[in-house]
């Protein structure tokens, strides 16, 4: 900080007083704007692909929705991961977790693709042309909706602080969005696109912090933004 501030500002700190000085500008001193990419390189940070094999562990998942203080937002195609970890997954592992940010008063806002729309039909059979099992996508998206619904009715009765909103988009899915706190500074987004022919589980996965690359951050948050702006919600 003491760096950015001496090449964009001039001003020195003094430790001594505990404040920036402006007199011991050299003859000549012009700013020096330090860009994003260099403030990255100068912190050692970076937008790092966790896991270029694909989605993130269940563990890993649970650490970076632990850290929202305001609002967790998943943003899919069917949600079935999210949906089955409540079912699958022994409550200590997931549940747990999800509850104690409600009882915190963090909102969960889930997003994925209405079934019967023709997005989703377009999509779907275009995929199976490279991955057969792609056929089952409405149907299985309609047993996501099923799933949350139960989920949603257990979580609301313990009338936790938090809200649990589901909601219907009905564009082509281009990527999954996982959105902490999303319009504080302190953001976080792990961004995993949907490349075609391969199974959205091997996807390349990257968690862009918005401290660190607002420039990225944002035009990954304006693609949501777009994306969930007709969302309608279902329950």
């Amino acid at each position: 900080m003491e760096k950015l501030v001496w090449h964009e500002l001039g001003r020195q700190w003094n430790t001594s007083k505990q404040q920036f000085l402006s007199d011991e500008r050299p003859l000549g001193w012009q700013p020096d704007v330090v860009s994003e990419a260099q403030q990255a390189e100068a912190s050692g940070s970076s937008c790092s692909i966790i896991r270029p094999e694909g989605r993130l562990s269940i563990n890993d998942k649970v650490g970076i929705i632990n850290e929202a203080q305001h609002e967790v937002i998943e943003f899919g195609l069917r949600l079935r991961t999210f949906s089955n970890y409540f079912l699958t997954r022994s409550a200590y592992e997931f549940k747990n977790h999800i509850v104690a940010q409600l009882n915190t008063g963090v909102h969960f806002k889930l997003y994925l693709l209405d079934p019967d729309c023709n997005e989703a039909r377009l999509y779907f059979n275009d995929r199976a042309r490279v991955l057969p099992e792609e056929r089952e996508g409405q149907e299985q998206a309609r047993a996501s909706v099923e799933r949350l619904s139960q989920i949603k009715e257990e979580l609301v009765a313990a009338n936790s602080p938090g809200d649990f909103q589901v909601f219907f988009y009905r564009h082509i899915p281009v990527a999954h969005f996982l959105i902490i706190d999303g319009e504080s500074l302190s953001g976080q987004m792990v961004y995993a696109p949907y490349l075609y022919g391969i199974r959205r589980a091997d996807c390349p996965v990257s968690v862009i912090s918005k401290q660190t690359h607002r420039q990225l951050f944002r035009t990954h948050y304006q693609s949501f933004l777009a994306l969930s702006k007709d969302a309608t919600p279902i329950f």
